[in-house]
């Protein structure tokens, strides 16, 4: 009678597949092979070997085959290849499928050919699957012993100019980042805290259950999230730090800046109004609209405040006519 597998000591078997007894998760199991088994206890930190050795054994021989181990435990799948060129090379599904030098490479591994960018496309969904299933394991193996969590989340935007919502998980000795969701449309306080809740759902973490922090910047919109959810809300102190170090180096100096040595008043509001109607009537030789008025007219005085900040201004009219006629010069010259 075949001996079975020590992997068994930690699954119940139903059918074609194993419930753990320590996560209660079913994983499978068909053809009774025990590859996905000896995966899934990994995450529990429980690392079975591949044979029983014998203490009769040389210690040579001892050593050679417990070194190939962590071989055969942290060999990569060809999903995990593929979307690691994906997520952190930043190849495009169709880079992957026609590189010469990727499909080569993955031959030299021993892996099969790649067809097509949409096979590409459902292995990166498929590894993306994986790990989300292995994060919800491992999250809820804490949980499970009553351990809680904290979250930090922080809105992110692509150089496509596209808004997302980052979000990560932390215990006491490691953290998840369980991945972005896209932002669309106005995003007020309550909208945050509805995308927070779904986010941390699709990882069975109830926020008002499971959830003793929540840390973010100083945004007023972040700053009202944390109101209405009961929960404990920790301002970020590196922004805090950011946002202090700008208003001191950068702060607006509202005072008019003139020459003290003259008598010269500070350039006021309607003054500049005027000196830039007149230069730019000027500029168009006097032009006119329709009704024969100036383009800039008197009723327009009204919509700028007096009280308006305006930034100082110190003129050096010759400074300006040099560098205007040197611009000049440049368009005029023969191409």
């Amino acid at each position: 009678m075949a001996k079975r597998s020590e992997v068994w000591k930690h699954f119940e078997k139903h059918g074609e597949e194993a419930k753990c007894l320590i996560c209660k998760k079913n994983v499978s199991c068909k053809g009774s092979t025990t590859t996905g088994l000896r995966n899934h206890l990994l995450i529990h930190n429980i690392q079975l070997g591949l044979n029983h050795i014998s203490d009769n054994e040389p210690p040579s021989k001892k050593h050679s085959t417990q070194s190939l181990l962590p071989l055969f435990s942290k060999k990569q799948s060809l999903d995990e290849v593929i979307a690691r060129l994906a997520a952190e090379d930043c190849f495009s599904y169709l880079k992957i499928s026609q590189s010469k030098f990727i499909r080569s490479s993955l031959q030299e591994k021993g892996f099969t050919p790649i067809p097509d960018h949409s096979t590409v496309s459902r292995m990166v969904l498929r590894y993306a699957n994986h790990v989300k299933g292995v994060i919800t394991s491992q999250l809820q193996f804490l949980l499970a012993n009553g351990k809680r969590m904290s979250v930090y989340l922080d809105e992110y935007t692509s150089i496509q100019n596209k808004r997302y919502m980052n979000v990560n998980i932390h215990s006491i000795n490691n953290f998840w980042n369980p991945g972005m969701k896209r932002i669309y449309g106005k995003m007020p306080a309550e909208k945050v805290l509805e995308l927070l809740e779904r986010i941390l759902i699709e990882f069975y973490i109830e926020l008002q259950k499971h959830i003793v922090s929540i840390t973010c910047d100083g945004a007023p919109v972040m700053v009202k999230m944390g109101r209405p959810s009961n929960i404990h809300q920790q301002l970020c102190l590196a922004h805090g730090v950011h946002l202090a170090v700008v208003a001191v180096l950068y702060s607006k100096n509202r005072i008019p800046i003139y020459d003290e040595g003259t008598d010269e008043e500070p350039i006021g509001t309607s003054q500049i109004q005027s000196t830039i109607s007149d230069s730019y009537n000027d500029a168009l030789g006097g032009a006119e609209d329709t009704e024969g008025e100036s383009i800039f007219s008197d009723e327009d005085d009204g919509e700028i405040d007096e009280d308006m900040f305006i930034p100082p201004l110190k003129i050096n009219i010759e400074t300006v006519i040099v560098k205007f006629r040197n611009i000049v010069r440049i368009f005029r010259k023969p191409h």
